[in-house]
């Protein structure tokens, strides 16, 4: 009930502001974890949803009696997934997956990055494939690419 109460929560988060989601280059989000875009963003950082969230498990679960084991995880399964390989995007296994930053905040975090130079810093890169790309398939991963 509660996990569940907290998956609302954030999706009502997102609904106001989906750009607080992991986005690939198609714009489809991840709504299985919070971009690292927002960390530092007013919107609601992922920090203070996690807090909240620990503050809601006590309040429910330590009123009353004893709990002599939990698991407490930060993914849909209970781990920290890394998100550029959601299978409801069509990502099947060994294909290398995408990157998810095609979100404002991460776009803002790139064209920071921009500033401080370097032949590929700050911009998004090419020929990266898809999600069940191979790397040598690609002209990001091959020798000499970015």
């Amino acid at each position: 009930m509660l996990v569940m109460m907290c998956i609302l929560w954030v999706l009502e988060i997102g609904s106001e502001n989906p750009d607080i989601f992991f986005t690939d280059k198609e714009g489809r989000r991840n709504q299985e974890c919070l971009s690292w875009g927002i960390d530092n963003e007013r919107v609601r950082t992922a920090l203070e949803v996690y807090f909240e969230y620990m503050e809601s498990f006590h309040a429910e679960f330590f009123m009353d009696g004893l709990i002599t084991e939990i698991e407490i995880g930060i993914g849909p399964c209970g781990e920290l997934r890394y998100p550029s390989y959601p299978a409801k995007h069509g990502w099947k296994y060994h294909g290398i997956g995408e990157f998810q930053f095609y979100n404002k905040y991460l776009s803002k975090s790139l064209r920071m990055q921009q500033k401080k130079g370097g032949k590929y810093c700050g911009r998004k890169p090419e020929g990266t494939g898809s999600y069940n790309s191979r790397p040598h398939d690609t002209k990001f991963f091959c020798h000499g690419g970015e």
